[in-house]
């Protein structure tokens, strides 16, 4: 199966919670043995951050005519051409990592998209009027227009069935990436310890 992958919010050098889930999440995908390939859109200004997966057989990176840094004129290419974008490589399949995502739905495209947390919902008077009424779009949003909806934690599921009605959300916990270079033997922790 052909799946698209928006990649296109991803800021260049910016890392937190929904970076590393999503990085993880690749790793993941691009390692299994199943036979989807999976088509990263990307940004102009963040393309270069994933050229480690160009010689990856189940991978295909496509490069869009947007930048991630620049919010507004993302959300307006994203709004107007990312559907475009899917047409032009016949992908019926887009997961969205972050609700960042259409307002409107293309009824000939699937589309699951992950909201990681309510937070702003909750405290508002952390983040600014128009961040509060952003984020209360884009959940909405992507609730309404998604045909699936991941929450990363049972809370978030609960948060969103019950402040937002959401029918469709289904929880699916965040990947852990443990290296094997990274495992200490117990043996040298315990001789530490005392």
């Amino acid at each position: 199966m052909k799946i698209a992958i928006d990649v296109t919010w991803l800021k260049p050098g910016k890392s937190g919670g929904v970076e590393s889930m999503f990085r993880n999440l690749l790793e993941g995908l691009v390692n299994n043995k199943d036979e989807n390939i999976y088509y990263l859109l990307l940004a102009q200004d963040n393309y270069h951050t994933f050229l480690e997966y160009e010689k990856n057989q189940k991978v295909k990176l496509i490069k869009c005519n947007t930048k991630a840094e620049n919010v507004k004129a993302h959300i307006l290419w994203q709004n107007l051409f990312q559907y475009r974008v899917l047409k032009k490589y016949n992908l019926k399949n887009c997961f969205f990592p972050v609700y960042e995502r259409p307002i409107f739905k293309n009824k000939k495209i699937k589309t699951i998209t992950t909201i990681c947390d309510i937070l702003a919902f909750h405290y508002p008077n952390y983040f600014s009027k128009l961040e509060n009424m952003w984020f209360k779009l884009g959940w909405k949003a992507a609730i309404k227009q998604s045909d699936k909806v991941i929450a990363i934690t049972n809370f978030t599921k609960r948060d969103l069935e019950k402040n937002f009605n959401a029918k469709n959300v289904q929880r699916i916990y965040v990947p852990v990436d443990i290296k094997k270079e990274e495992f200490i033997d117990f043996k040298k922790l315990e001789k530490n310890m005392v």
